[in-house]
């Protein structure tokens, strides 16, 4: 009992005033480090929910291009589109635009009852090497717009030029290397069928 009356001896100084406010600051800091803790967990649980919207849609992402083919267009090439692309590959070919007789963009025609739609372009090229007609077809080939030359033929080129005689010189001063190439560049569109 003596030691009590010591202890309470020695604190009766401190007044109750100092004590509320020790006790009132203790609650207060510990309130303030818990509404910083609640509010870092807000934003890392709106930051998880915003990632697992991303991941859905990521998600959806791929099971929509794992449903179409790597080779295929979602829309149609227009006209113009094509003759900048044939072209483009005439520069790449190395050659001049009097090689280039012909291009007939065709009406999109549906495969079968499948989601893939093909538009064939008719594409004549005259007084070509056979390397002229590979370099030509390889720089026509775009897998991301489904374009690629599915057709191609050649024959000989000193029989379109016996009509008038400057396509019979052109036709001699060429060498016998020289072909007509008759070619079909084919887009493939991916063209779901609707329901209704």
């Amino acid at each position: 009992m003596k030691w009590r009356q010591a202890r309470w001896a020695g604190t009766s100084s401190v007044s109750p005033r100092l004590v509320w406010f020790v006790i009132a600051l203790a609650v207060g800091l510990i309130v303030l480090f818990s509404l910083r803790r609640l509010s870092v967990s807000a934003v890392a649980a709106e930051s998880a929910v915003d990632d697992a919207r991303l991941v859905a849609q990521m998600a959806q992402d791929i099971r929509v291009a794992s449903q179409r083919p790597a080779i295929a267009s979602l829309q149609i090439e227009p006209p113009d589109r094509i003759s900048l692309r044939v072209e483009a590959a005439m520069q790449a070919a190395k050659l001049p635009p009097r090689h280039l007789i012909s291009i007939e963009p065709q009406t999109p025609t549906r495969i079968r009852r499948t989601p893939y739609r093909i538009r064939p372009t008719m594409i004549v090229l005259v007084d070509v090497t056979i390397a002229d007609v590979v370099r030509f077809s390889q720089s026509l080939d775009d897998n991301q717009q489904g374009m690629t030359v599915r057709d191609l033929s050649v024959s000989s080129s000193s029989a379109r030029f016996s009509s008038s005689p400057e396509s019979r010189q052109l036709a001699a001063n060429a060498s016998g290397e020289r072909w007509e190439a008759r070619m079909t560049l084919t887009q493939m569109i991916y063209s779901p069928i609707s329901d209704r």
